[in-house]
């Protein structure tokens, strides 16, 4: 009997641990790195199967690569200004003891929609579009989610130089529950699981990525912060201080179109296409950061009305949001929440009466002696019902990002 009950416990055991794997799986999937490496709390990989293992192991990698990622862009030792905050834009550059090419780092504001400025990343092969100042070539050679690709970019230079390719992994992680961020590296690879990687032909010379990351931070849906730093090895038979000029002096260019790219991305051009005809998949990078910032307007309001404004008995669920309707988000708010947090490109309609009336039908129980709740409708999101917590007044307004 003992070894029976040890042998049934063994299997829950085993049974725990699988959905555990499971649910790391997914969250990973969705680029939530710091929710599916704390999945994997305490999991012995040498244990496991191959294909559950290999996913362990890829796992603790990327966790580790995003936390030197994420250093490396909050670092600031020694870093000497080239461009001291014009026009919003700031770069530096360093040496590293490793590489006599100095890394570069650029920070700036990018006033735009967020998803407008995302799509430029999601969108890799359309960099060329907006780059000009040097001829590119970029090809996606693998697709592995949202935020995880596998590039090639082919740089063309003008003689008497050789031109220059890369093959590059570029994969993002949302820490936004965890830091409000998103987390962006890159570097150049010689393999890449079963992917053949396109050879070096003629006379090109192929340029090695040292180090490259980005945080992007949203401060309101229009507007974000946007901090990157590079350490590139051209491979290029120039003065080690010449190439460094130039790639101090490229970087402020590079910022300044991507800028304006992301600024003019709306109702034109191919970015907008692919966002159109790509709405289940915009919709699934807009959710979290949507939620993001409903979540940090909850905690505003806890910290301002702790006892009067949150329903006890709510449970707080994510945004869902419709996939005909990812390209306009719209956003119902109390008019007492902060719209500036969205952002001043935003536009403003009240709610008719008949909407609020058809909308009271399916808000939470009024909790007994919560006057303020009494007939006010829920906060909804594309029609999909939210945490009742954000409703603070029966004034409504409607926000259309």
């Amino acid at each position: 009997m003992e070894a029976a009950g040890g042998s049934e416990s063994e299997g829950e055991e085993v049974k725990r641990r699988d959905e555990r794997i499971s649910e790391a799986k997914r969250l990973y999937s969705v680029s939530k790195i710091e929710q599916a490496f704390k999945a994997l709390t305490g999991i012995d990989d040498s244990t496991l199967e191959k294909a559950k293992a290999d996913l362990v192991h890829e796992i603790r990698r990327k966790h580790e690569k995003m936390t030197e990622t994420r250093a490396l862009v909050l670092d600031e030792k020694g870093w000497e200004t080239v461009v001291d905050n014009h026009d919003g834009i700031s770069t530096f550059h360093r040496q590293e003891p490793d590489t006599p090419v100095h890394s570069i780092k650029v920070v700036g504001l990018i006033d735009a929609p967020i998803q407008h400025m995302l799509s430029l990343i999601i969108e890799a092969d359309l960099i060329p579009t907006f780059i000009d100042y040097v001829k590119l070539e970029v090809r996606q050679l693998v697709i592995k989610s949202v935020y995880h690709q596998l590039l090639y970019q082919k740089v063309y230079l003008p003689w008497p130089l050789d031109n220059r390719d890369v093959v590059v992994e570029a994969q993002g992680f949302d820490l936004l529950d965890e830091h409000g961020e998103i987390i962006v590296y890159g570097q150049s690879v010689d393999s890449f699981a079963d992917v053949p990687i396109p050879p070096v032909q003629g006379r090109l010379m192929r340029l090695q990525i040292h180090l490259a990351g980005a945080r992007i931070r949203p401060l309101t849906m229009t507007k974000v912060e946007l901090t990157g730093v590079v350490n590139v090895d051209f491979k290029v038979f120039l003065p080690t201080w010449a190439v460094n000029w130039l790639a101090r002096n490229l970087a402020y260019y590079a910022f300044v179109q991507f800028r304006e790219k992301a600024s003019s991305t709306k109702g034109n051009g191919p970015h907008h296409q692919r966002v159109v005809e790509k709405k289940d998949l915009y919709a699934q990078v807009m959710r979290p950061v949507v939620k993001y910032f409903l979540d940090q307007h909850k905690l505003e309001e806890i910290k301002t009305h702790p006892k009067s404004q949150i329903h006890p008995q709510a449970e707080s669920k994510p945004p869902e949001m419709l996939p005909d309707e990812a390209v306009e988000i719209t956003i119902e708010l109390s008019t007492e929440m902060n719209t500036s947090v969205f952002g001043e490109a935003v536009e403003i309609e009240q709610m008719s009466k008949t909407e609020s009336k058809g909308a009271e039908s399916s808000r939470p129980p009024v909790v007994p002696g919560d006057d303020e709740r009494a007939g006010v409708p829920p906060l909804k999101l594309n029609g999909q019902m939210l945490s009742p917590d954000f409703v603070v007044s029966p004034s409504r307004t409607r926000i259309t990002i």
